[in-house]
């Protein structure tokens, strides 16, 4: 399949939840009221990368993270990623350490602005999609409210070629409180999450 001069649609129906404040987009705090310190540790059955998958084997995933955002708008966040049959050979594990930072500009009526740059490293013998790149621009905008959480987010890819991503992120929020224990609130983000780019990597 040729997919080097065609725009190429993905769309996926996802649903997440998180227990407490293990998801940042459940529970993000309004930047200009205080400082804050998240970190999350995640666990994926197979590792999708650009709404990628590999199709030739499983790949387990696990990840860990850790933000920091100031009351100022600027955001630092480090991550981990341990991914299983990622290697050349496919039946090993590689991985994978990003590094961030950003600024976030909070506006009137929940609306939102912000811009990061990643800097990617990874195990010399990953075979990963995103191995392909280096650094990640994004740009993001946005509305996060209570209930409802609405944005569009571009992505400028460099490393051995250049490539372009956009896509879009429609969810609404919803919690149960003293589920699945007492004094524990479970939070529901059903949504739909689409992804517009060429994938000339691909």
């Amino acid at each position: 399949m040729v997919r080097n001069s065609i725009m190429t649609f993905l769309a996926s129906v996802f649903s997440a939840f998180s227990v407490l404040t293990a998801s940042p987009a459940i529970q993000r705090p309004d930047s200009a009221a205080f400082n804050s310190i998240l970190i999350s540790a995640d666990y994926s059955s197979d590792n999708i990368v650009y709404g990628n998958l590999n199709t030739n084997v499983s790949q387990p995933c696990f990840s860990s993270v850790f933000s920091y955002a100031s009351r100022s708008g600027m955001e630092a966040t480090a991550g981990y990623s341990l991914i299983d049959n990622s290697d050349t050979s496919l039946n090993k594990a590689t991985h994978q350490f990003d590094f961030t930072l950003g600024y976030r500009f909070s506006f009137p009526l929940d609306l939102y602005l912000s811009g990061s740059y990643t800097r990617f490293f990874y195990s010399k013998n990953t075979t990963t999609l995103r191995s392909t790149f280096d650094h990640q621009m994004e740009l993001d905008a946005g509305y996060s409210g209570k209930f409802a959480d609405v944005s569009a987010s571009a992505f400028y890819l460099i490393g051995n070629t250049g490539e372009f991503f956009l896509s879009l992120q429609n969810s609404y929020n919803f919690s149960i409180d003293n589920f699945p224990f007492r004094n524990v609130s479970t939070g529901f983000m059903p949504g739909v999450f689409t992804i517009l780019s060429s994938q000339q990597f691909y």
